[in-house]
């Protein structure tokens, strides 16, 4: 198992420091901010079921990606860490209109994701393969997704 992804989260996490503070509890997904490509900075909002307000958000909001993270009691991060890097490397990497992330937390000591864009959905993620699906396989699909859309519109 390569552990490229997790050193890059370290390097960042030592570069910028993790910001460590309470968690806040279960809320409902319309009060969980949307994050467009202007804004970064977001407060991490737990909800009770991670799953279905995604597929809520993303049935909505096609143009958006959406990260599910099922946060565990021994998670290598703190949730704002994860969220601001989910943020950052989907805006980097994709051609996507907005960027929401749903924070549940769970039993089990590690940290889970899936993720939802364009009408597609990747389940079961680790911490190791997030940030390399979302840089290798969801951003460049939803770029050149947008970029056949223009084509036809330019013809």
């Amino acid at each position: 198992m390569s552990i490229g992804p997790l050193k890059t989260l370290l390097a960042s996490a030592a570069a910028v420091g993790v910001v460590a503070g309470p968690m806040t509890g279960a809320t409902h997904a319309q009060e969980a901010p949307v994050v467009r490509a202007s804004s970064t900075v977001v407060p991490v909002i737990f909800v009770e079921n991670a799953r279905t307000e995604a597929r809520e958000w993303a049935s909505q909001n096609p143009d958006d990606i959406v990260f599910s993270v099922y946060y565990g009691t021994r998670a290598p991060f703190e949730p704002e860490f994860i969220q601001q890097r989910l943020i950052e490397n989907a805006q980097e990497h994709g051609c996507f209109d907005g960027t929401k992330v749903f924070f549940e937390r769970v039993e089990g000591p590690g940290t889970g994701f899936d993720v939802r864009y364009s009408g597609l959905y990747e389940a079961n993620l680790n911490i190791n393969q997030i940030m390399p699906f979302t840089e290798e396989e969801a951003g460049p699909h939803k770029c050149a997704e947008d970029n056949l859309l223009l084509a036809g519109i330019d013809r």
